[in-house]
């Protein structure tokens, strides 16, 4: 707030707001408006319609009024009322970015300097070489000749090239500082299940933050991983077709049994009980009112970790 001396009350406010300041502050404000300066993507507009109830469309991919409008609406009332803040490490706010996504980035960048230096040399006598993509080249070599994320790949055999491949990584551009990252975010969290295998992570500063994907998980075309189910219709598990892949966000709304639940020969649940999880707890629910059911018990795990003898006595356990 403007706090104003008593004695200063009936003067014009013009007074004491120092215009420049206040137009060079509004000039900077602008450009989260500009696509030229920020961005948020196709996922990210996404994601902000979902979590502010709006419906713009996904083509807007910059900030809008309505956005910053319904942001300030959120946070008083999270300030006002009970609200449970987010959960910053549970996996519907946490996406992959792929390497397509990042040389597309790279390509950006590229570009900017490509016009900057055009801007500068156009003026100039010598103009004959204005198009000089030397700047391209060198962004993309530094990406993939420098880049924490850039490895030769694993062709020891045939497991560990598939399990380099399905390696998944919190460092990087964008991502995780190790020496300064706390125990919660390298911990195992409930929306890790089918997804982010438990048990295969180095040991050392990357425990946690370099991890692999489960024998059955997949990411989208948003970078969320998801996990396939079985359909349950009335304690009867539908096997006809096609799994169902589910995000983390969404499958907290059903509820999900085991893989190793007792079924008939006409794929009815038998147990009276059955537990489940629902909303990142354990409860026990009749057959009729399960959701979903695993495809399989080894998909908790990745490909590699589903290879060890007696996985029950895994030291990792």
């Amino acid at each position: 707030p403007l706090l104003i001396n008593s004695k200063h009350r009936n003067e014009p406010l013009a007074r004491f707001i120092d215009t420049d300041l206040s137009f060079q502050h509004f000039s900077e404000f602008s450009k989260i408006f500009d696509p030229t300066y920020y961005r948020i993507g196709r996922v990210g507009r996404l994601r902000i319609n979902k979590r502010l109830n709006l419906d713009i469309n996904e083509r807007i991919q910059t900030i809008t009024y309505e956005d910053i409008f319904a942001i300030v609406d959120k946070l008083i009332s999270l300030t006002i009322s009970k609200t449970i803040p987010d959960d910053i490490d549970h996996l519907k706010n946490r996406r992959v970015r792929s390497v397509g996504e990042l040389l597309q980035n790279l390509f950006r960048i590229g570009f900017q300097r490509l016009v900057r230096k055009l801007k500068n040399q156009a003026n100039k006598p010598d103009s004959n070489q204005l198009l000089n993509f030397n700047i391209i080249n060198a962004t993309i070599r530094e990406f993939f000749g420098s880049s924490q994320l850039s490895q030769y790949l694993d062709q020891t055999n045939p497991l560990s090239s598939l399990t380099h491949r399905r390696r998944i990584s919190g460092l990087g551009p964008g991502g995780f500082d190790r020496d300064r990252i706390s125990f919660a975010v390298r911990d195992i969290h409930p929306s890790h299940y089918g997804r982010i295998c438990p048990i295969e992570t180095p040991e050392g500063q990357n425990v946690g933050l370099i991890a692999s994907l489960t024998s059955c998980a997949r990411v989208n075309k948003s970078g969320f991983l998801e996990t396939p189910f079985w359909r349950v219709i009335n304690g009867k598990v539908i096997k006809n077709g096609n799994p169902i892949y589910l995000t983390a966000d969404i499958e907290d709304l059903y509820k999900i049994a085991p893989a190793d639940i007792s079924t008939n020969q006409e794929n009815y649940l038998i147990q009276n009980l059955i537990p489940v999880r629902y909303k990142q707890d354990f409860i026990n629910v009749t057959p009729y009112d399960v959701d979903f059911i695993a495809i399989s018990p080894i998909q908790v795990v990745s490909i590699a970790a589903s290879l060890i003898p007696f996985f029950e006595h895994d030291d990792a356990n």
